[in-house]
């Protein structure tokens, strides 16, 4: 008579497979335990820009729309970790520029100015784009225009706020300040028409 062979389920498999469920629930319960952060607002430029020369530190301006997919990227995969982290604290002020607002806000100068003639000051024609600039509005390292590539863009998004950083705690030369001013508000002109 034969006999059919029933092996008995190994229970080192059947531990292991609730471990790794358990380990995937609470992976993703993890993401759900984050705590909330937002990215505030630019309201008062010269009040940021007061903050950041007090503490030696480049502000970045993240200038993008409400309905722009990148910009949502951009903000939950980089921007809002880096802020939820703490570890960019000490690095960097970082304020969001809503382009399809017209609320005015406050300039450098006090004057009121609305957000689209902020992006044409720093010629900002794509979101999302990071501006990096100092307390008196000059630009420190070139912008980030759009996403290209999320598998860079943590790397270049570093680079370009140690960039502002060395820039804004570099010690002046001589008689210098160690930057270009631009003529006006201290902050840069747009091109014409533009």
């Amino acid at each position: 008579m034969a006999r059919h062979y029933s092996p008995k389920p190994d229970r080192r498999g059947v531990r292991g497979l609730w471990l790794c469920l358990l380990l995937l629930l609470g992976v993703a319960r993890a993401g759900e335990e984050l705590p909330p952060v937002t990215i505030p607002p630019l309201e008062d430029m010269a009040a940021t820009a007061a903050e950041a020369t007090a503490r030696r530190l480049p502000i970045v301006l993240f200038f993008a729309a409400e309905h722009c997919t990148y910009c949502a990227q951009v903000a939950e995969d980089f921007l809002k970790p880096m802020l939820r982290s703490g570890d960019y604290d000490e690095r960097m002020i970082l304020r969001r520029v809503e382009l399809d607002v017209e609320v005015p806000l406050r300039d450098l100068d006090g004057s009121e100015v609305t957000p689209a003639a902020l992006a044409r000051r720093y010629r900002v024609f794509v979101t999302p784009t990071l501006v990096f600039i100092d307390g008196r509005g000059r630009q420190l390292a070139p912008p980030l225009v759009g996403i290209a590539s999320p598998d860079y863009y943590g790397a270049d998004l570093d680079a370009a706020i140690d960039r502002a950083l060395a820039a804004v705690r570099r010690p002046p030369a001589a008689g210098q300040d160690g930057l270009s001013v631009p003529s006006g508000s201290g902050a840069p002109r747009p091109r014409d028409g533009g």
